[in-house]
């Protein structure tokens, strides 16, 4: 009787098995990249003076135009000084990915004031009241960041 005997080093499979379950039981790393993905896209839509989806932020009332100008100041909206822009953070876990503003009025400018004329606010995080949904391309762009670390881990 003849036999045949195949054997297989599959150390580099075994090696990027362990990669990916190393990287799949702490996504530290790859979520902080997430989360500066998407500050990035949050500080953006300041620079757009738009919300996450595109859509224009309403004007300055006549009123705050005059204050500004007054003042000396620029009419770009939620920009006076610049600190709820630059207030924009990110916190990353092993499992989940925290996108935040340190500023204590960013509620307010988010969802707006009862007081306000409108009551509106100006929406500069991707949430409506306390649901979070993510523009199509910025998930894309979240899931792109995933897939490249997934991939990297199996090379």
């Amino acid at each position: 009787m003849t036999s045949l005997r195949i054997d297989v080093d599959d150390r580099s499979l075994q090696s990027a098995l362990m990669r990916v379950s190393a990287l799949l039981t702490d996504m530290r790393h790859t979520l902080d990249r997430v989360g500066l993905a998407i500050a990035s896209r949050v500080r953006g839509t300041f620079d757009h003076q738009s919300d996450p989806w595109g859509r224009r932020w309403r004007p300055l009332a006549l009123s705050t135009l005059r204050q500004r100008r007054k003042k000396g100041a620029g009419a770009q909206i939620l920009r006076d000084t610049g600190r709820l822009q630059s207030s924009i953070e990110h916190r990353a876990t092993s499992d989940a990915v925290e996108v935040f503003s340190t500023a204590r009025y960013a509620a307010v400018q988010q969802f707006g004031h009862p007081r306000w004329r409108t009551g509106e606010g100006r929406a500069f995080f991707p949430a409506r009241g306390s649901v979070v949904a993510l523009p199509e391309e910025w998930e894309e762009e979240a899931v792109d960041l995933v897939l490249m670390d997934l991939d990297e881990a199996f090379r």
